[in-house]
């Protein structure tokens, strides 16, 4: 049986980020966004395993974004003491306004991305990035207010499986 962390782990969407590119090198992608891909492939003549030769006209790079190291740092939380409930600042509360859950989660995978915009904004000349989001509870409805707005402002499209 499943202890309850499990479950609500089991529950959290799982977040990852697509690059397509005509000719940049996924190491690239790795080295400046400081993310091991799950999955890439660079542009360029390629053999399969089984020797079969092909050519992929652009490369493709998959990583998974987490959304648990700065989720305080983004939603402003300060400990007044230990063992004492996370404070929200008035600052922070306002500026979610209306954040559902998924909002929080998508915002905190992203806030490292925050950082890299300019780097992200040189994929897009030519290439394509998504955010894809694989929602692990289908009974939970899908609202966003917050998110699609970061999403937008770092040219990243959203796709949900």
């Amino acid at each position: 049986m499943k202890s309850a962390a499990q479950q609500k782990e089991s529950t959290r969407p799982e977040l990852f980020l697509r690059i397509k590119h005509p000719n940049i090198r996924p190491a690239a992608i790795t080295e400046a966004l400081g993310i091991d891909p799950e999955h890439a492939v660079e542009a360029g003549p390629a053999e399969s395993r089984a020797g079969v030769q092909r050519v992929h006209s652009e490369s493709y790079w998959l990583g998974r974004l987490e959304s648990k190291a700065h989720t305080a740092a983004l939603l402003g939380l300060r400990v007044a003491e230990p063992g004492v409930m996370p404070i929200l600042s008035k600052e922070k509360l306002l500026e979610l306004g209306d954040a559902t859950p998924l909002d929080i989660c998508i915002l905190d995978a992203l806030q490292t991305l925050h950082e890299k915009k300019l780097f992200l904004r040189e994929l897009r000349r030519g290439g394509s990035i998504a955010l894809l989001l694989q929602r692990a509870d289908l009974s939970i409805p899908l609202t966003l207010n917050t998110s699609l707005a970061r999403l937008a402002e770092l040219g990243i499209a959203l796709e949900i499986d």
